[in-house]
Parts: C-alpha cells; structure tokens; sequence
C-alpha cells in the first residue's frame, strides 16, 4: 500500500526578465526553446503548456492548427499572505477573467503593457479557451453551457442515428418471443405431465 508524500515540487523553471528591455515575444522565446550544447530544444515548460493545449477542451471550434497556441494573460491576486520576504501566495476572484495581451504589443518592453509585474500573475492562455467573438477568456461555466447545450443535441441525435431499428421489426419482434426448440420440447413435456396427473 503506497502513501502520498507532502512537500512541493520542484520549480519546472525560472526566465530572468528586465521589465524594460524584454518584451513578450523574448519571453515566449525563452518559454519555448533552450539552447542545450549548441541544440535549441523545447523545454519541459513548453513541453508540458504543448500537452494541455492538445488535450483541452474546444468550445469554440477553432480549427486543429490552431489549438497549439497560446496566448499572453495577467490577472490580479487577491487577499494574498506573505510568505518570507520574497514570496506571496495569492487566491484569485473565479468569477473574474484574466486580461489578455494583444499580439501587436508582443514586440514592445514588458514594462511599457504591464506597469508592476509583481503585482500581477502572468499566465498562458492557450487559444482554444479564447472566445472568437470579443477576443476575451471563456469562464469555465460559459464553456459548460457552451457545450452543454450544442454538444448535448449532436449526441443525442448521433444515438438516436446509431439505433438499429430493423429488429424491433414485426417479424423479429415474433421471432424474439418465439421459444426455442428446447424451451418448445420442455413446455411440451411439462403439459404431458399435468394432463397426465388430471387424468
């Protein structure tokens, strides 16, 4: 029998940023390659963001190509605790959806989109989560109606589509209730017998 061990993982990865010269497109670069002897390669961050924008969920269609993209967000923590003097652990309002950085700005210094970094929490929004229509993140109980609704209806109509309705035919439904040789030969049997015993 196994038992879980407590305590935290280890960090996947840390990118040093100069909030005035780095820009976000310097940063996706850092998330996305390493240099390993002369070899660039993804990273395990990359590695791991390349997984879950394949196995997300698509409310909105979009269309197989595009699902391994993603995009820049922020959102603000709040009610955060202190913990020593360089980390905060922060809640967030799950009713709020992050803010999205629009790709014309990538090429800009992080510093001139983003005021405080610090103040905020970075996040990478993959694309299928972004609704076409205002460009803004889906919540998790619009996506749910989203596809409650659109996706109930296909497989509602794909069972009923999947329903072989030639057995309930007349002919098979008598063929089904008819018995079997044996049954026949048993039931027979077993009328021989009570006439038997009432005679």
């Amino acid at each position: 029998m196994g038992s879980s061990q407590g305590g935290l993982s280890e960090r996947i990865a840390s990118f040093l940023i100069h909030d005035e010269i780095t820009t976000f497109k310097d940063l996706r670069q850092m998330i996305e390659v390493v240099n390993d002897n002369g070899m660039n390669r993804r990273t395990a961050v990359f590695q791991d963001l390349l997984f879950l924008m394949e196995h997300s969920s698509n409310p909105h269609k979009y269309p197989r190509k595009e699902l391994l993209h993603y995009r820049f967000g922020i959102i603000e923590g709040v009610g955060g605790q202190e913990l020593g003097d360089t980390n905060v652990v922060r809640d967030y309002d799950r009713s709020l959806a992050p803010i999205l950085i629009k790709e014309e700005v990538e090429d800009e210094p992080i510093r001139e989109i983003v005021a405080n970094l610090l103040e905020l929490d970075l996040l990478l929004v993959p694309v299928s989560q972004i609704r076409p229509s205002d460009d803004c993140v889906t919540l998790r109980l619009q996506v749910q109606d989203i596809v409650t609704e659109e996706e109930k209806m296909k497989r509602d109509l794909e069972l009923i589509n999947s329903i072989d309705l030639s057995k309930y035919s007349p002919e098979k439904i008598a063929e089904a209730n008819r018995p079997s040789p044996e049954k026949r030969a048993q039931e027979e049997e077993e009328e021989a017998m009570a006439m038997a015993e009432n005679a």
